[in-house]
């Protein structure tokens, strides 16, 4: 066998484990927008058939029962606000760290790196408590908070790199031609920043969008209720209804879904450039 040949056989094997892989991912996707046009009778006795008439309206029952429109606002508003003050105020730990490398500088990045590692179920209570002791449980600045809290310390890892890969002579330069330190940072290295802050963006409102276990303990009510409460809700109440179910699922995944394929490059690039000195 040739040299050649072994070649086309190991890009063979690849090309067909990827492909695997990816419809080990696809499928279940697949199956949820297949079984949502579907009734109710078609879902339970053939779920992998196409279906013999498709019907939308299950979409439009799937948006009444969850209040839809409600639970996109609140979802929106908590991922956006949340998502941007994760991204700036990384950016600005992660400046501040960089170029400030004192004792105390070394231990709070140590202790903010080391509060990934602390499980979600081990904060609840106290996150309730200290929400309610300020009144703000149960409402969207309370989520917000604690959505920043939560996502900063993995957001500051990447930022880190980004911040690395930057001269530090061009603020000096800056701030020896009369500008302050703020200025310098948004005016400067920032906007150099815009690849890995993209990236940074675009994985927590990912994570936000999707997250259930924290608007369970924050959100969870009528007024602030997010899309993934709202589906859990619908689950329960129609427990056998999978023609009411999927539906919502599809009307839940979509959104981010799109997102991600629009934007996938620029997840990967900014990955890239603040990996680069990470």
């Amino acid at each position: 066998m040739t040299v050649k040949m072994k070649k086309r056989i190991r890009l063979l094997v690849k090309v067909a484990f990827a492909a695997i892989l990816a419809l080990s991912f696809l499928l279940p996707f697949y199956l949820v927008a297949l079984n949502s046009i579907k009734t109710m009778g078609e879902v339970t006795q053939n779920p992998f058939s196409l279906p013999q008439e498709i019907h939308w309206e299950n979409y439009i029952s799937s948006w009444k029962a969850l209040n839809m429109g409600k639970a996109f606002i609140n979802t929106a508003i908590v991922a956006i606000c949340s998502t941007l003050l994760i991204t700036i105020l990384s950016a600005m730990v992660a400046y501040w760290t960089v170029r400030h490398p004192t004792r105390f500088s070394r231990l709070f990045e140590m202790f903010l790196l080391g509060s990934i590692l602390i499980p979600f179920p081990t904060i609840m209570l106290p996150i309730v408590k200290t929400l309610s002791a300020v009144r703000l449980s149960g409402t969207l600045i309370g989520g917000i908070i604690c959505y920043t809290g939560m996502g900063i310390a993995f957001s500051y890892f990447i930022m880190r790199g980004a911040v690395l890969s930057i001269p530090k002579e061009l603020e000096e330069a800056a701030i020896m031609d009369g500008s302050s330190v703020y200025y310098a940072f948004f005016r400067i290295i920032f906007p150099l920043m815009t690849p890995t802050a993209i990236s940074v963006f675009i994985l927590e409102i990912f994570w936000i969008w999707n997250d259930y276990n924290i608007a369970l303990v924050v959100l969870n009510n009528d007024v602030t209720k997010t899309i993934q409460l709202s589906i859990n809700g619908l689950f329960s109440q129609y427990i056998s209804r999978w023609d009411i179910a999927l539906p919502a699922l599809v009307i839940g995944i979509l959104p981010i879904f799109i997102v991600n394929i629009l934007l996938q490059k620029k997840i990967l690039a900014g990955m890239t450039a603040g990996a680069i000195k990470g």
